[in-house]
């Protein structure tokens, strides 16, 4: 079994009338494992199979498994395991979010790729201890200030704190004009050429909220097998990741104000995320980087932004 078969394929198909997109069907062949995989195995074997079995977003399947137990056996995470997860998913998301500006995106656009820059954060996060959130703090802020250092480097040209400061028409104009990094570079370009590309009128996921989840999603769940081959919210598709998690940020709205969910609206959102992450955690480095870490009333852990999709 070669592996094509194996991963399986999602199957987009475009019709078209002229230059106007008439119908698009998706039909997916990836396989449904997970569960059978990990029937009959102890919690803790489960959560860890989970890290390693999905290369992508492998931290933050992990995290969700494990909550998903915490909530199934009626037990309050602890809050430094609560900490430890979201140290994770925090770093997962920072390093994807890293490869997805300085890799991918140049090499959409024909650019030339930072690597070296997505090698060296990927280096040192590897590098962090596994401790305890209530042990290596040291390790964690020296961390997140050579993290912060790579993205003013690299992505922002100014600390992600001095960035986020600009006003909001500011990054899809001057910052970006100016030029001073590969992103913002590509960004310009993008607004100038192709200010509409990739516009959607498809609505953004509201938040995931626990009420919502067990009002829209859970029911879904149990009447649908197939659910999770094509999941919708309340029966309809809806547009996930960093535009819908940052529609709100005054630096986004005034984006997607001017050309719509775009591609370009969608890489400000990423890189108004990433900047967010960055400061949130370097500001506070030695605490969970939800600012304490602890378990809610309701027993689970602050939520933290999903690992990001693959993709421009």
């Amino acid at each position: 079994m070669n592996a094509t078969t194996i991963e399986g394929e999602l199957a987009v198909r475009i019709e078209r009338e002229g230059r106007r997109i008439r119908k698009v069907t998706v039909r997916s062949t990836r396989p449904v494992f997970a569960g059978p995989l990990v029937r009959g195995r102890t919690p803790a074997a489960a959560a860890a199979m989970m890290r390693a079995l999905f290369t992508v977003c492998g931290q933050a399947q992990g995290a969700a498994t494990a909550a998903a137990i915490d909530a199934a056996e009626g037990r309050a995470p602890s809050a430094d395991a609560c900490a430890a997860r979201e140290i994770a998913v925090r770093l997962e998301v920072i390093q994807e979010y890293l490869w997805r500006l300085l890799i991918d995106w140049p090499r959409a656009m024909g650019d030339a790729p930072l690597t070296a820059a997505v090698a060296s954060a990927r280096q040192r996060i590897a590098r962090l201890p596994a401790h305890p959130a209530s042990e290596g703090a040291a390790a964690r802020a020296e961390l997140a200030a050579a993290l912060a250092e790579i993205a003013n480097r690299h992505v922002y040209g100014m600390a992600p704190a001095a960035w986020l400061a600009l006003s909001a028409g500011e990054v899809p104009g001057a910052w970006a004009r100016a030029g001073r990094t590969l992103p913002a570079t590509l960004l310009a370009r993008l607004v100038e050429r192709a200010p509409r590309l990739g516009a959607s009128d498809v609505g953004l996921m509201p938040p995931a909220t626990r009420d919502s989840l067990r009002a829209d999603i859970v029911p879904e769940l149990d009447r649908n097998h197939g659910f999770a081959r094509t999941p919708s919210w309340t029966g309809a598709p809806v547009e996930t990741g960093a535009l819908a998690r940052m529609r709100a940020h005054p630096t986004v709205a005034a984006c997607a104000a001017g050309t719509g969910h775009s591609v370009a609206t969608r890489m400000v959102a990423r890189l108004v995320e990433l900047a967010v992450l960055l400061d949130d955690w370097h500001r506070a480095p030695a605490a969970s980087p939800s600012s304490g870490g602890t378990a809610g009333r309701s027993g689970t852990c602050r939520r933290r932004p999903p690992c990001p999709p693959r993709g421009p």
